[in-house]
Formats: C-alpha cells, sequence, structure tokens
C-alpha cells in the first residue's frame, strides 16, 4: 500500500512540475531571478499554510538546509539557461540529477533495489533525456560547448539530485518537512535578491506566486515518493515530468514542427517510459 501511495506521488510531482512553468510561456522579458524570488514567496506562504494546518508538530533545520540547497540550485539552473541554452542545460541537469539521486540512495543510504532492473533503468532516463535534446530547437550562438564551460548545469544537476537527502537523513514525515524546506526556500530569495538585484517585472507577481505553488504541490508529491520508494527510485521518477513538458511544448505551442522532430520526441517519450517501468519494478 505505502508503495502505492508513492507511485501517486510520482504523478502529482510529474503533472505539477512539468506544467507549473506553462503560465510563463509567453511572459517576455522575465527576468529569472525576478521569477525564482516570486515563485519562493508562493513556495513560502503556501509552505507555511500547511504547516499551520498541521499544527507544526516539529521543526527540522534539515528541511531549511534543503530548501536553502534548492535555491543555489535553481539559481544555478536559471544561469545556465541563459548561457548554454534550455535543451541543452536541462538536459544535463536531469540527468545529472538522475544520477545523483540513484547513486545516493543506493551507495549513500544503502537502499535495495534489483541491479539488473535499475541499472538499465537509469541508462534509460539518461537515454531519453538526450534524445530529447536532439529534437529541441538549436541552441543560441555562442552556446558553451566543453563539460567545463557547462559547470552550472552540472552544478544545478548535483543539487536537484542531492536536495531531499535531508529528509531521509532526518527520518521527518514528509509533510511536516514541507514548512522548514520553504522557510529555506524563503531565505534563500532573500539572498539571491540582495545578491543580483534582478529587475522587476510589474504584474508577473502573482503569476510567478502561483507557478510557486504549483511547484510546491509537485515538492510535496517528490517527498512523499521519496520516502515512499527511496532516493534511488522515488526521485528519478519525477523527472518524467519532462514527458509533461514535452507534451506542453508539441500538442499546444507547437515547438516541434519537423518530422525528424516528432520522431526524436517520440523515440524519447518510449526510451522514457521504459526507463522508468524499469526502475518502478527494480525497488528491493
Amino acid at each position: 500500500m505505502y508503495e502505492y501511495q508513492g507511485i501517486l506521488a510520482v504523478l502529482v510531482a510529474v503533472m505539477a512540475w512539468g506544467s507549473y512553468t506553462v503560465p510563463l510561456k509567453r511572459a517576455t522579458g522575465l527576468s529569472p531571478f525576478w521569477f525564482q524570488i516570486w515563485c519562493s514567496v508562493g513556495i513560502g506562504i503556501s509552505s507555511l499554510a500547511l504547516g499551520a494546518w498541521r499544527g507544526f508538530p516539529s521543526f527540522s533545520p534539515w528541511g531549511v538546509l534543503g530548501g536553502l540547497f534548492w535555491s543555489v540550485g535553481a539559481a544555478c539552473s536559471f544561469l545556465a539557461v541563459q548561457k548554454e541554452g534550455l535543451s541543452g542545460a536541462s538536459t544535463r541537469w536531469m540527468g545529472t540529477g538522475i544520477l545523483v539521486s540513484f547513486l545516493s540512495g543506493v551507495f549513500l543510504l544503502g537502499e535495495p533495489v534489483h541491479f539488473l532492473l535499475a541499472f538499465p533503468g537509469i541508462l534509460l532516463l539518461i537515454a531519453g533525456l538526450f534524445l530529447v535534446s536532439r529534437a529541441s530547437p538549436p541552441s543560441a550562438p555562442g552556446t558553451a560547448k566543453s563539460l567545463f564551460a557547462n559547470w552550472r548545469s552540472i552544478v544545478a544537476g548535483v543539487i536537484f539530485g542531492a536536495y531531499l537527502l535531508p529528509l531521509q537523513i532526518a527520518k521527518v514525515e514528509s509533510m511536516d518537512f514541507v514548512a522548514p524546506m520553504g522557510l529555506g526556500i524563503l531565505g534563500g530569495a532573500f539572498l539571491i535578491w540582495i545578491i543580483f538585484r534582478p529587475k522587476s517585472s510589474p504584474g508577473m507577481r502573482v503569476l510567478s506566486m502561483g507557478c510557486g505553488l504549483a511547484w510546491n504541490f509537485a515538492n510535496l508529491g517528490s517527498l512523499i515518493a521519496v520516502q515512499s520508494l527511496g532516493m534511488a527510485v522515488g526521485f528519478p521518477l519525477t523527472q518524467l515530468a519532462l514527458l509533461v513538458s514535452i507534451a506542453w511544448g508539441v500538442f499546444v505551442f507547437k515547438e516541434a514542427p519537423l518530422p525528424s522532430q516528432k520522431r526524436f520526441l517520440a523515440l524519447a517519450a518510449l526510451t522514457l517510459l521504459v526507463g522508468a517501468a524499469l526502475l518502478g519494478i527494480s525497488r528491493g
């Protein structure tokens, strides 16, 4: 029963993470750091509301640490999109995040998995991400080519793959982890405002906060998934959010008009689904 709860939580995370930036698709001139700050406000308010509803049963400094850690990863991911291009940067940080979460779950937390199923599943998930990048429009001129030059997306991937480790270390109930994590994310947003002083975008505050609320639904789903299925399986499965993003891009925003792009996306979707299925049944 606990594992079925984890699968349901994965589905929530996949749908919300794959959709939470859709309202911003047509927003032009929006500073990514401005978006992150107000998105973090939405995350913080919804996190504290959930904590109040539960009566603030416990306070976990590990949750605050996880929130601060995530903020650094989010800042790196936004910088990566600007410097490395969207398709390449997102592929690198998702692939890195899958590897980090799988390896940390198996080797740091000692979670049981069947390697004959899990390892091919991880490889297929990463292969699917690279197929998605092949189907994406070419990156902007000047996009960094070397691995060292792409350090921002690599750092973001390491952080995104590890920011839920404190949940497993602290052994805190996932819903009780949300409020302190929201405080950490608010603290991270304050630091970003002090350091970068992003250009304001009038009229985008409420929309960005709404995106933060949607992100927090996904985050709660990922917390439950990790607690139910483990870091090695739960978090990589949430990265199927990319399939939802693909669906928005192809069917709503018409981002892949060429037949070759559609073929790559279809192959990527199939590869991701097979990899997810292998990973799902590899749980020991």
